[in-house]
């Protein structure tokens, strides 16, 4: 089963100015919903790619240091299947692979609704 979408597609849809700001408010929207603080920003303007990413990056090295559950919360929350999460505890670049797969999978919800 498909649970993100790929990387190229990412490139191609983000182009699109409209699914970058939904899936940036899908990630808002679970991001709040798990107890994480999120700017504004967020929600209200498209970010360069490459910018999201490094937001997540940030609020995922802050979610390590607080060693609180809301890292768990959210894989929870994204429907993040937990091979996913598990195989990545060991990468010693975790926060930047996790935050490339969450946006890749909020991304994929995104995707699935306009499609369907």
């Amino acid at each position: 089963m498909k649970y993100l979408l790929a990387k190229d597609q990412i490139t191609t849809s983000w182009k699109d100015g409209d699914f970058a700001l939904k899936t940036q408010r899908q990630l808002s929207k679970d991001l709040q919903m798990t107890g994480f603080e999120v700017r504004p920003s967020l929600s209200n303007r498209v970010l360069p790619y490459e910018e999201l990413h490094s937001l997540m990056k940030e609020l995922i090295f802050k979610a390590i240091q607080k060693s609180d559950e809301s890292l768990f919360q959210l894989m929870y929350q994204v429907d993040l299947p937990e091979d996913f999460f598990v195989g990545l505890l060991d990468d010693s670049e975790f926060a930047d692979a996790l935050s490339d797969i969450l946006i890749r999978r909020e991304a994929y919800k995104v995707f699935l609704r306009s499609r369907f």
